[in-house]
């Protein structure tokens, strides 16, 4: 295996074997294996985690050995994307967000020729890009910080934005199917739920609200308002209605898809904004710094 003499204590062979063994009978998917094989090793050290994150670097390259078969370098699963004329690019949102410098394209999967090509040719396009790109991270960083006193709040969401992932995996992949408008329907709507949940909704009034994405909003609205609800209200005029879409799924090409997964998104980005101490979207709007977007 792979040998490191940087620090005193080294895992053998036999210690990531171990150590992988434990994982799996945990269930821990291998693509987070290096890290939390890392953090057990911490422990095999005496808790001493400054050893543990030197060792990451160890075990993804170790990893690649014990497991071959699979690309350890592959993106994240649980990544968002965005989409500028039939083709989508995952987002990797940044550790940290500040209010004024963030650039949502720096953290978009997309290559500068690319970009060169939207700002000079597809103007439009582009800015909606950036658009969606404060979407994806003002969502990611309003869903770290989301910590209601119910945990079905904060299963509902989870499972909300789980959907989203999936789809965005869809999109960037171009493999589409049937489920996807339903996806996006029931996403916005357990999101809209777990804020109403968090803010005191009993299970009768939700059950009460039923399936009514607008209702759902407007009672959102009505407990956190938000400076764009104008919008969210346009954006779920274009979300089809989760009961229909449930029996009769609409055939979406690329296009459609990519337009339904970015309302979705900013519709499930705005009820979690309103929970968050920072609004990197909002921030932008109201600035009136790049051109308005086109809902």
């Amino acid at each position: 295996m792979i040998e490191d003499e940087s620090a005193a204590m080294v895992p053998t062979s036999d210690d990531l074997i171990r150590i992988d063994d434990q994982l799996a009978e945990q269930g821990v998917p291998v693509f987070n294996r290096p890290f939390e094989a890392a953090k057990l090793w911490g422990i095999v050290c005496g808790n001493e985690w400054e050893i543990a994150l030197a060792r990451e670097g160890w075990f993804k390259d170790a990893y690649k050995e014990l497991h071959p078969s699979i690309d350890f370098t592959a993106d994240s699963f649980l990544t968002l994307c965005v989409s500028a004329r039939g083709i989508s690019y995952f987002v990797k949102p940044p550790m940290g967000y500040g209010r004024c410098a963030i650039k949502p394209i720096d953290h978009v999967s997309i290559s500068n020729n690319e970009i060169s090509r939207l700002w000079n040719d597809h103007p439009e396009s582009f800015w909606e890009l950036q658009w969606q790109g404060f979407d994806a991270i003002d969502l990611f960083m309003a869903m770290l910080n989301f910590h209601p006193k119910l945990p079905s709040a904060s299963n509902m969401m989870r499972t909300a934005v789980s959907q989203l992932t999936a789809s965005a995996r869809q999109l960037v992949a171009c493999e589409l199917d049937s489920s996807l408008p339903q996806g996006m329907s029931m996403s916005c709507e357990l999101a809209g739920k777990a804020i109403l949940i968090a803010q005191g909704f009993s299970a009768q009034r939700l059950r009460s609200i039923g399936h009514n994405l607008e209702t759902i909003h407007n009672e959102v609205s009505a407990i956190l308002p938000s400076p764009v609800d104008h919008d969210v209200t346009k954006a779920i005029n274009q979300i089809p209605a989760y009961v229909k879409v449930r029996y009769e799924a609409p055939l979406l090409n690329l296009l459609e898809a990519q337009n339904l997964y970015s309302r979705a998104m900013f519709v499930i980005a705005d009820f979690l904004r309103r929970t968050n101490h920072s609004q990197g979207y909002w921030d932008v709007s109201a600035g009136g710094k790049i051109p308005a977007r086109k809902i």
